[in-house]
């Protein structure tokens, strides 16, 4: 009998859990609550895989719980699945009204880029807790990202005084700053999300990306492993591209094919594009 067939659960078998659920009720609800808390167990050991594979067993135990759906939504917004989040959590609005359930989708929204949706339900979340933290700061990238800069300050400071997980909100207040173009505070709040999550949180491409624009290019070019430079040509090369400069956006292009450790199609792309425009001139 094969290890998946198992799953973890000795040698029952799924399709014999699942075939004693149906004719159960009883055991139905028992097995539910059982792979809602391993998938919740998961979550909290950043397992997200894990988390989705019991998320979806609590489905086929019952596909109409709405526990289950609410993990399964959970579960996908942790795999960056948005769009299969939103299906679970969008009904769950009307049969499970809590404020969870609109922070979760409006989360998802964001990340989806329907914007107006997402704002919508994220207040739709604090009206209904004020103290869902994370509402506030996705809240804030949004009314940044609008042109909001001050409310969207207030909502990153509300952040910080409801929750002791500081580290996460000065993570996307950098964001947040780089997308004004204030490189030199955003590099400040992803260093000081680092400093208080032990490089959990901070320590990615859009750092690297606002490090080496606010002139600091040589460090990060000395702390950088082949790949994360690759990523970090390409970005400055897609965001001299979409300044116009042309002749800067191949440099870096270029530079970005060479630490890639095979072809990359993205960047191969966008080298591309820009050979285009100017045989388009």
């Amino acid at each position: 009998m094969s290890a998946s067939k198992q799953n973890n659960y000795g040698n029952i078998t799924i399709e014999s859990l699942l075939e004693r659920g149906q004719k159960d009720s009883t055991t139905r609800t028992v097995l539910v609550k059982q792979t809602i808390q391993r998938a919740s167990n998961d979550l909290k050991e950043n397992k997200p895989k894990s988390a989705l594979k019991h998320a979806n067993l609590a489905l086929r135990f019952n596909p109409e719980n709405p526990d289950a759906q609410l993990m399964a939504g959970k579960a996908a917004l942790a795999n960056q699945d948005y769009q299969t989040a939103i299906k679970y959590l969008k009904p769950l609005t009307t049969q499970k009204p809590e404020g969870e359930v609109f922070e979760l989708l409006g989360v998802s929204q964001f990340f989806q880029g329907d914007y107006d949706a997402a704002k919508q339900n994220l207040r739709g979340a604090l009206e209904r807790d004020p103290d869902l933290w994370r509402a506030n700061v996705i809240l804030a990238r949004i009314e940044n990202n609008q042109g909001q800069t001050e409310l969207a300050d207030n909502l990153f400071a509300e952040a910080m005084n409801k929750t002791d997980k500081q580290a996460l909100v000065y993570d996307h207040q950098g964001y947040a700053l780089k997308k004004r173009g204030k490189l030199t505070d955003a590099v400040q709040a992803f260093e000081t999300a680092q400093s208080l999550s032990n490089n959990v949180y901070g320590n990615h491409d859009t750092y690297r990306l606002a490090k080496a624009q606010s002139g600091a290019i040589n460090s990060v070019i000395q702390n950088s492993t082949s790949s994360e430079l690759g990523r970090l040509y390409r970005s400055l090369g897609r965001e001299a591209l979409n300044s116009g400069d042309k002749i800067q956006a191949i440099k870096f292009l270029k530079k970005a094919m060479m630490h890639f450790p095979k072809h990359d199609q993205e960047t191969a792309d966008l080298i591309g594009s820009v050979q285009l425009a100017s045989q388009a001139r």
